[in-house]
């Protein structure tokens, strides 16, 4: 039972001497149980939040108020105290010869049935996964301590987060004690700070050796942070339990480090996760198939990864169908925890990682995060490759013949051999589905012509009076998008294979871009289009762009309609208005005529633990409704999917 602003009286001595009353406002309290929850005395936790501008020091609302608060309730031996990013968790000690109330941090508060004790064990299970944006809100604490405390370089403390990261998620796989785990007060201490980053060290020396992860680490990947910041990250991190987190929430926090310290140092933007969600959604990998047999197993593939998102959330999208298939009769919220811990189904799920999810990024720290990424969310890393997608497989053929260009050399080493194409299995024709956001732009064009020449979109043009196309000269230069159109349908299976693919406008709608129209219409069938607003993209940068997604046809489509003998068909179109958020990065709600944010009342399945297990229980939530109406064009298109099915 919570009780929300309970007021409670207490005196405080401020600095001139004087006694004054406060009430402060006790945000959230905790009874014990069965106990009379009008009685303040029967409080046995305090949660106090303040501003997101209150400091944890500050003497009125800061750490010293809940300090006072704990200290007029004689039950109440835990706190916490948050301005929204910082948290301060504490624990009252008494008794034992002690005049007054003594006060120490823990890195986490005991759970239902714990004790402070508890906080010791290695055995205590990780109960806690991350909702919401609070794991995105660790990272941002943690962010800002190991810049405050060490002066880290940004591209230096993504790094040393990434392996910490990796460490946290390699203990979780392992069997026996934890070591990526903090006492509850262990922190507090040199000699605890110290045991902390010895444990952690020992771990990292682990993934470093396992030979799964030698296209991650190298012998010189080292953990540089002072015991000090190193204990605190562990202890931020070690609350939550990584591999049953939501793909979204992981993907989320991972997006926010990855943004804030790669990508805005390069000019290069993330795809917004509400757009993968609708694109993996739509293109729906895995529809109506068994995936508990490998033959129907949907190659992927995203020639412009970054950090490998669209392969991360088409991952989790078979994970859930998979979940589905081998659990039918259990609670669909408890699926993927029994997946999790069916080690033939996470086998399974690894092995369709492995060997059907493919990335290629020209930027090798990309690469290396995309790979981190998809070790993250079941593997698959060994399949993301640093090269250019547009040199494939032109710098194969350049490296036999011994002309491979210096600028066209892959950053990886262990790409500069056959070994590329055997993975890619051949040259093009191979996928069954494209997912893609490319570089797009007039200032990044392509110029080098050993590339141009394999492209028709890389020549002019020029439409006769009867309508047909000629193909004239090859052009100068050719914005990047133009020819990833191209790639990505060359890539995928002839009849069967669904390119995803974010473009500019431009390209669907002005006259100097209809020879582009008619290529694409000439090879594939355009399944849908939808049109996103300019704030899809922003605050990170202004671009009115559309989703295009085609199914590439047989060349039997190809010369029937040369013959003027195909059919017509239904194109999905969509317009979306608001993207969940305005021009300045704000989340927006939806409103009601009058303009006020409407808030919903509703009762749903939510997860707790129970007796050390997690159990589905009903729970009524209030709560605002983000305005997207991406997730509505979503429902719209799958409606529209079967009425067409049925019509046919």
């Amino acid at each position: 039972q919570l009780e929300r602003d309970y007021k409670i009286i207490y005196e405080l001595t401020d600095e001139s001497g004087k006694t004054r009353k406060y009430r402060p406002k006790i945000d959230v309290a905790i009874f014990a149980a069965e106990s009379d929850h009008g009685e303040q005395d029967e409080i046995t936790h305090v949660c106090l939040v303040q501003t997101p501008k209150t400091k944890a020091t500050d003497r009125k609302k800061g750490v010293f108020q809940l300090e006072q608060v704990m200290g007029a309730l004689p039950k109440c031996n835990y706190g916490l105290w948050t301005n929204g990013t910082d948290l301060v968790f504490k624990q009252k000690l008494t008794g034992g010869g002690r005049l007054q109330p003594e006060y120490v941090d823990l890195y986490d508060l005991p759970g239902e049935g714990e004790t402070a004790a508890s906080l010791d064990d290695p055995e205590r299970p990780i109960g806690r996964i991350a909702t919401g944006d609070n794991l995105q809100r660790t990272f941002a604490r943690i962010h800002d301590y190991i810049y405050g405390n060490q002066g880290l370089k940004k591209d230096v403390a993504f790094w040393q987060i990434l392996n910490l990261f990796f460490c946290k998620i390699h203990d979780e796989r392992t069997t026996g004690s934890r070591r990526f785990w903090v006492k509850g007060t262990e922190r507090n201490t040199r000699d605890g700070q110290r045991a902390i980053a010895a444990r952690i060290k020992e771990l990292f020396a682990e993934v470093k050796a396992d030979k799964r992860y030698s296209r991650i680490f190298s012998e010189r990947d080292s953990i540089d942070l002072d015991d000090r910041v190193l204990a605190y990250v562990v202890g931020e991190l070690s609350r939550y339990n990584l591999l049953n987190t939501d793909v979204d929430i992981k993907g989320a926090a991972y997006e926010e480090i990855t943004a804030s310290m790669l990508k805005a140092q390069r000019g290069q933007f993330f795809t917004p996760t509400n757009v993968i969600r609708l694109m993996v959604q739509m293109i729906d990998p895995g529809e109506d198939k068994d995936l508990t047999d490998p033959r129907n197993w949907p190659r992927i593939l995203d020639p412009a990864c970054g950090s490998g998102r669209f392969l991360t959330y088409a991952l989790d999208h078979i994970r859930h169908k998979l979940a589905e298939q081998l659990f039918p009769d259990e609670h669909p919220l408890l699926r993927i925890h029994r997946l999790n811990a069916d080690e033939k189904a996470t086998k399974l799920l690894q092995n369709y990682a492995e060997q059907c999810l493919y990335g290629i990024d020209f930027d090798p720290d990309l690469r290396r995060a995309a790979r981190m990424n998809m070790i993250l969310n079941n593997d698959g890393h060994g399949n993301i490759f640093s090269f250019n997608s547009l040199e494939f497989p032109l710098m194969l053929e350049e490296r036999r013949r011994g002309k491979l260009k210096r600028q066209h050399r892959s950053t990886d080493v262990s790409e500069q051999s056959d070994p590329v194409r055997m993975r890619l299995e051949g040259d093009f024709d191979s996928f069954d589905i494209v997912f893609t956001n490319p570089p797009f732009g007039a200032k990044i064009p392509i110029d080098d012509p050993d590339i141009l020449e394999q492209f028709d979109l890389a020549y002019t043009w020029n439409e006769d009076d009867d309508g047909h196309w000629a193909k004239g000269n090859l052009q100068r230069s050719v914005p990047p998008e133009i020819l990833f159109v191209e790639r990505c349908v060359n890539w995928v299976k002839p009849e069967t294979g669904l390119v995803a693919i974010v473009l500019p406008d431009g390209i669907l709608g002005n006259p100097n871009a209809e020879y582009i129209r008619r290529w694409i219409l000439q090879r594939c069938q355009v399944i849908a289009s939808v049109d996103l607003p300019v704030e899809a993209f922003l605050p990170q940068v202004g671009v009115q762009a559309s989703l295009l997604f085609l199914r590439r046809k047989s060349q039997t489509e190809i010369d029937l309609e040369k013959q003027e003998r195909g059919s017509d068909y239904n194109v999905f179109m969509a317009v979306a208005e608001k993207v969940g958020h305005d021009r300045r990065g704000n989340d927006i709600y939806e409103r009601d005529p009058d303009g006020a944010e409407k808030v919903y009342t509703e009762t749903r399945d939510v997860l707790r633990r129970r007796r050390g297990k997690m159990k589905p229980v009903q729970a009524t939530v209030q709560e605002k409704r983000i305005d997207d109406d991406l997730p509505r064009i979503v429902e719209a298109y799958l409606e529209y999917k079967i009425a067409m099915q049925e019509s046919a």
